[in-house]
């Protein structure tokens, strides 16, 4: 009788053993498929980036839904890695190999995709001991929605159908093609420049560029924006340069606006196709991201986020959505800018608003002035216009070696500086067409005679 016992409780045993390896044996099989599924919807998300990834995306909904789609890729891949790695030391514990394949496309945009987060999707996910294929479906549904945005995309895309644009060079921007368009106009040498970029994840961004020279005297623009088939260019600069004006209580600027106003009707302009400048799109891609980081902020609600319950997004206010940066630079008189002099000095200003920047935690006023530097309590935009001028004119004028003021205007939403400079007469100089190249022996000699 204790025999058959024994020999019970040993087959009961042995069952449970055969079992427990089988049950084992099943859960590594059922993950393993689920890695592989997920590893395989990722690699559906990895087309639709690169599928897209040049093409002149021109519509904010799309770009939004890039974001979603991008930031929900992140998280399958910190996902899939976490559980290939236990796979892997499984699957070659005998030869003492561990093979984790992280994604390629995901090490290459992942510097492009930082101001993305894991969500809480990823956090609830991470939790979890194992990688179940309720999961792997959503990231699987993730995968049917890049399908439908790569076809969105391509029939979306504004050079494959017919599209009306408001200037003739609209269509060539969107193509890539850069121009540089020199003329001349009541004894002043215009420069008109436009650089496009077609940016992943930003969609298309253009820098335009404008350059006047007359009497020995340099006015300059800048501005960069993103770039859609029905976006008016001449008209964001003038809004730009009425704003900048408004702004610091100047003359309207007419003639830059006059001048800008006669771009539209440059028709030969489309055949003045300049080669883009080495390492351009690189350098414009950091830059572009570092002016404003989210692509999208604002373009909803048209201001970014509040502070102590105080709107600190002033400058998204005074420029279109679309504008990522403008700069300016002209000459005003000393009357002009309201400074106590006894001639009509001219001064030199340069400005620049970053409406979307923001890359400090605290808002702030600083000053610089020679080799100091000092913080201010931070105000309005207005008020530091006021400081600005009350300031330089204290400094300029009180100080003559002094030759340079700049206040800078940092928000947690928004960036300007303003710069007033005494110019340096011998360094200003009418540069000379010849050619593509520019010289200032004439304007040198011109001085020397004199």
């Amino acid at each position: 009788m204790g025999e058959m016992v024994a020999s019970t409780l040993a087959q009961e045993g042995v069952s449970r053993v055969f079992s427990s390896i089988s049950t084992k044996l099943d859960d590594r099989a059922s993950r393993a498929h689920n890695v592989r599924r997920l590893d395989i919807a990722l690699s559906r998300m990895e087309y639709a980036f690169e599928r897209t990834a040049k093409m002149p995306i021109t519509c904010v909904s799309l770009l939004r839904r890039w974001k979603m789609l991008m930031s929900a890729y992140n998280e399958g891949v910190h996902l899939l890695n976490k559980h290939k790695l236990p796979a892997a030391l499984e699957g070659h514990a005998e030869t003492g190999q561990v093979v984790v394949r992280s994604s390629y496309y995901y090490l290459q945009r992942i510097a492009t995709a930082a101001y993305f987060s894991l969500s809480s999707l990823a956090s609830g996910l991470n939790k979890q001991q194992c990688l179940s294929s309720s999961v792997v479906q959503i990231f699987e549904g993730y995968a049917d929605s890049a399908d439908k945005f790569v076809a969105d995309v391509e029939s979306a895309c504004p050079l494959r159908r017919d599209t009306f644009f408001p200037y003739p060079f609209v269509r060539q921007l969107l193509q890539g093609r850069s121009f540089i368009y020199p003329v001349r106009v009541e004894g002043s040498l215009l420069l008109f420049g436009m650089n496009p970029v077609v940016l992943e994840g930003r969609g298309v961004e253009a820098c335009i560029w404008y350059k006047r020279f007359y009497s020995e005297r340099l006015d300059g623009l800048l501005l960069v924006l993103r770039l859609s088939e029905s976006t008016d260019i001449v008209g964001a600069a003038i809004d730009c340069v009425r704003s900048f004006a408004s702004l610091l209580n100047l003359p309207a600027q007419e003639a830059i606006i006059g001048h800008l106003t006669q771009l539209p009707n440059l028709q030969e302009i489309s055949d003045s196709y300049a080669p883009p400048r080495v390492r351009f799109e690189k350098n414009f891609a950091s830059l572009s991201t570092g002016l404003r980081p989210d692509p999208l902020c604002c373009q909803r609600v048209g201001h970014g986020p509040s502070v102590n319950g105080t709107n600190s997004s002033e400058l998204s206010h005074l420029f279109q959505e679309q504008i990522i940066y403008f700069s300016f630079s002209c000459y005003v008189s000393a009357l002009e800018y309201n400074l106590p002099s006894t001639s009509d000095e001219a001064l030199r200003l340069n400005v620049g608003f970053s409406p979307h920047a923001g890359h400090f935690s605290i808002s702030f006023v600083a000053e610089a002035m020679r080799s100091k530097y000092e913080h201010f309590p931070f105000g309005s935009i207005e008020q530091t216009v006021d400081m600005t001028r009350s300031r330089s004119v204290e400094f300029l004028i009180g100080q003559p070696e002094v030759k340079d003021y700049t206040v800078f205007w940092k928000s947690r939403h928004g960036h300007a500086f303003f710069e007033v400079v005494k110019p340096r007469i011998d360094m200003a100089a009418v540069p000379k067409a010849s050619g593509s190249r520019y010289n200032t022996r004439s304007a040198a000699a011109k001085r020397k005679r004199s």
